[in-house]
This record gives C-alpha cells, structure tokens and sequence, in this order.
C-alpha cells in the first residue's frame, strides 16, 4: 500500500531502489577469500550450455591477458589474477568502484565431464569454450 503523501513514497521507492543497486553491486564484485587467504575481488560470471559446447564469461575490466591464470582440475575451474590500479599513486580518489587488486573465482561446471576446447580474451571479456569430453553423455 503506497503512503498517502506522494514525496514520502517517492522517497522510499528511490531508497529500496538504491538498496537494491548496492546489493547487486555487491554481489557482482563480491569480496573473496583466495587460497591463500588474502582478500580478493571475484569477477562476475556468465555460463551457457548448447549441445556439446558449454560456454563461459568472465568480465575483467581493464586486466591485461598476462595477468590472468586459468587452472581446470576435477570439474572445478579456477580464474586467477590481478588488476592493476590505473590511477597515480597518492591520487586522491573521488569514487571507486571498479575493482582493484587479486582476483579468484572458483567454478564448479555442471557436468558431465569437459576440456577446454577455445580461449579468447576481448573488449575485457575472457570467454572460455569447453566441449564435452567423448563418452559423456549427450
């Protein structure tokens, strides 16, 4: 039920949608712990499944490709790096939310069983192709 007073419901729809934005954001460039227990960002990620080809997108704005390790073992694939911060040292910083720094991310694929078929890294985007391994089924 909508409060009688139209400024009071603007108001508190402006603020459950700005909640909702900080939730998403969160959720998107979430703190992580990595193997070695340092605090790390986890980069969001996207997974499709067509037929023999399952797909995966990993958003990493502005890390260079050397700077992106990619380990598959048992089912589990595991994106690691670092993103180096662009601005100079000492800068006084207006807004940050882009991250910054070590980054993990832990998969576990759906199976049946893959191997990493493709890798191409564009525009910020590691895009991985996995096939399903003979055998599996369909």
């Amino acid at each position: 039920m909508k409060h009688q007073d139209p400024l009071a419901w603007m108001w508190i729809d402006a603020c459950e949608v700005v909640s909702r934005a900080e939730r998403l954001h969160r959720r998107m460039f979430g703190l992580a712990r990595g193997d070695d227990r340092s605090p790390c960002w986890e980069p969001p990620v996207d997974i499709f499944e067509n037929g023999r080809e399952l797909r995966v997108i990993v958003l990493l704005p502005g890390v260079s490709t050397d700077q992106i390790m990619v380990g598959f073992d048992q089912g589990i694939l595991t994106i690691t790096g670092s993103s180096p911060f662009p601005g100079p040292p000492h800068a006084h910083i207006h807004r940050l939310e882009i991250p910054y720094g070590n980054f993990e991310k832990k998969i576990q694929l759906p199976s049946p069983a893959y191997e990493i078929d493709q890798s191409e890294y564009r525009d910020g985007c590691l895009t991985l192709r996995f096939r399903k391994i003979d055998g599996s089924p369909a």
